[in-house]
């Protein structure tokens, strides 16, 4: 996949990586939104919650529920990407313990994406 264009809540879209898992863009308006991407890429995004041809329908927060938008790789909870990518002031703010979601393997928020060493073992027979 590229970029696709997210709508996170009621008048808040970005365009989300799909390589780095995480907001390309800091939060727009529809407006804006509008004005930067073809109508038939927000036309999509208004009936499936994103923009990608080859996804079926999909709430924002399934597709943020895998995430490296934190700064170093953390995944986040839907609202703290809400809160964090609404302009570059707030992106710098420090992350609070509630701005981390916890990991789906071992529970816990201390570890960036990718690193959970309980998800790490091979419990294949």
């Amino acid at each position: 996949m590229t970029a696709g264009i997210v709508r996170l809540a009621d008048d808040e879209y970005v365009e989300w990586s799909s390589f780095c898992d995480a907001p390309a863009t800091y939060i727009l308006t529809r407006a804006q939104a509008q004005a930067r991407w073809s109508a038939e890429r927000m036309e999509r995004v208004e009936a499936k919650g994103h923009s990608w041809i080859d996804m079926p329908p999909m709430t924002p927060e399934r597709i943020v529920c895998v995430n490296r938008a934190g700064p170093d790789e953390e995944t986040l909870t839907l609202d703290a990407i809400r809160r964090r990518y609404r302009n570059p002031e707030a992106s710098r703010a420090p992350l609070t313990p509630g701005d981390v979601a916890p990991c789906e393997d071992c529970g816990t928020t201390h570890h960036s994406w990718g690193e959970c060493p309980t998800a790490a073992l091979d419990v294949t027979p």
